[in-house]
């Protein structure tokens, strides 16, 4: 009945073997349960650390059972893993459409020429600045599995991510800096421009640059983080962005100030639905203030049309981001190229043709190109001081809490994606654990079926042999008589 190779015990063995499976998956997450070994930056995250470290290991775990959703898997496993970087820092997120001139607000605020100002768009190094004691570049690499993921990435979005690689030569330098370690090296431009220039074919495999310095004009605790765009090209290397905007305790939002249309209104939307429903931890910058004919009375026509834009839904998402309240306080202007130019002539280091150029502004401004007794009132118009004491008045005096509670909601975010995404597959392995079940009860179903042909075989059995007694009854009976019929006819006949 059970033959070997027989469909019923095939599907029986299937089923000791999942089982077994089963049993050692179990196992396994029991382990990664128990090894939570992590320390968060601050006491009051260790719960939510040691819930991340968890769902990470258990996510290593489901990997090797579930080898056709490894990518998915991975992508949550990279969001965990950058979680756990956090440290007790207030993250200041600097985000930037083309030429919005991000890089330019970001040494004008730290007064210093470190940011990248490559006129190529496509930079995509992202880039951090701290305070140090002294002077200090740290550079890390992408991974080999991490570069993989990216080369799939670019594949996906199209060729001119490998246009530009092999023009720069860099698969020429990929086994020298791809998998490398972290290093250290003496802060300089020329560090600066060698892992983070778009000229440099090294700046591909560099992962992420940590800029040091004593001069860092803020709180110890504050952190710049400069990002790569959320529209480049390399949906990789935009989900990096994705996921520092939800990490960050503030979000400097910078759009050119004549250029708030559809790719930069998409971009503004998306960061909003990044910030855990938070939008006032966003600040919409208007950059280049400078350059408009008449900026006070531009701006002010500007800011009204960009409010109405940032408060009503035009997108047909059914989404807003700012109250009206919130989008004056939080559309702000800026000249980074300004303010920057002012630090410098206040150092005594303008080039020439930087002297010419704050000039003009101050001619522009005041009708007077003499530069030092208008040099305050300048740095005043740029507004980056402004911004600065608009975020410590905002967030930075509780700073701690602020970290806290943006750092649970990130963590929320990540929580949430995996169970929408499980949530989506619940279903089908819902309906591949019925069909186990139903494999089940066919074979139960088949046992029990077989059970009552023996019964009734049985039954049958008993039911023939007392027939055939009863037969072998009858018959001897008739065959006595017989006999003794005969022998009574011999016997008159005188045979």
């Amino acid at each position: 009945m059970w033959r070997a190779g027989g469909g019923e015990y095939q599907n029986h063995e299937n089923l000791k073997q999942t089982q077994a499976k089963v049993q050692k998956f179990l196992k396994e997450c029991q382990k990664a349960r128990a090894d939570v070994q992590v320390r968060a930056p601050l006491e009051g995250l260790q719960g939510v650390f040691e819930q991340a470290v968890q769902n990470r290991n258990f996510l290593k775990v489901l990997q090797g059972y579930i080898p056709e959703n490894a990518q998915e898997l991975q992508g949550f496993l990279d969001q965990i893993e950058q979680f756990l970087k956090r440290d007790a820092g207030f993250q200041i997120a600097f985000v930037g459409t083309i030429k919005a001139g991000k890089s330019t607000l970001i040494n004008a605020m730290l007064q210093k020429d470190y940011a990248s100002v490559d006129v190529n768009p496509e930079t995509a190094v992202l880039t951090k600045f701290k305070y140090g004691s002294k002077p200090l570049t740290t550079i890390r690499f992408y991974s080999v599995a991490e570069w993989a993921r990216l080369l799939k990435s670019a594949t996906d979005s199209g060729g001119k991510f490998f246009k530009e690689y092999q023009q720069s030569k860099a698969e020429q330098e990929k086994d020298k800096w791809l998998g490398m370690s972290a290093i250290s090296e003496p802060l300089s431009k020329e560090c600066l421009a060698k892992y983070t220039s778009s000229r440099s074919p090294v700046h591909y495999f560099v992962k992420e640059v940590l800029i040091e310095f004593p001069e860092f004009p803020y709180e110890k605790n504050i952190v710049f983080v400069d990002t790569p765009g959320l529209n480049d090209p390399v949906a990789y290397r935009s989900n990096v962005t994705r996921d520092y905007i939800q990490n960050a305790n503030v979000v400097l939002m910078c759009v050119e100030c004549k250029n708030l249309q559809g790719q930069e209104l998409d971009t503004i939307f998306r960061i909003f639905d990044n910030t855990c429903g938070h939008p006032e931890k966003v600040y919409t910058l208007g950059t280049h203030y400078d350059i408009l004919n008449n900026p006070a009375k531009d701006w002010e026509k500007i800011k009204a049309k960009w409010t109405e834009w940032l408060t009503t839904d035009h997108t047909g998402r059914g989404k807003t981001g700012y109250n009206p309240k919130l989008a004056q306080q939080n559309i702000i202007h800026v000249s980074g190229h300004l303010s920057l130019l002012c630090t410098l002539a206040k150092q005594g280091a303008l080039s020439t043709e930087e002297e010419k150029q704050l000039k003009k502004l101050c001619y522009g401004f005041f009708e007077s190109d003499k530069i030092a007794p208008h040099l305050k009132e300048l740095q005043k118009i740029s507004n980056v001081e402004a911004i600065h004491q608009r975020i410590k008045e905002d967030v930075l005096d509780s700073a701690q809490q602020e970290i806290l509670e943006d750092t649970r909601r990130s963590y929320a975010v990540i929580q949430q994606e995996m169970k929408h995404y499980f949530g989506n597959h619940a279903k089908s392995l819902g309906e591949s654990y019925a069909s186990v079940r139903g494999d089940t009860a066919q074979i139960n179903a088949k046992l029990e079926q077989d059970r009552h042909k023996l019964e009734e075989l049985e039954k049958s059995k008993q039911e023939f042999e007392s027939l055939i007694a009863d037969f072998d009854a009858e018959s001897k009976s008739v065959l006595d008589n017989l006999d003794a019929e005969i022998d009574k006819i011999i016997k008159e006949s005188g045979v």
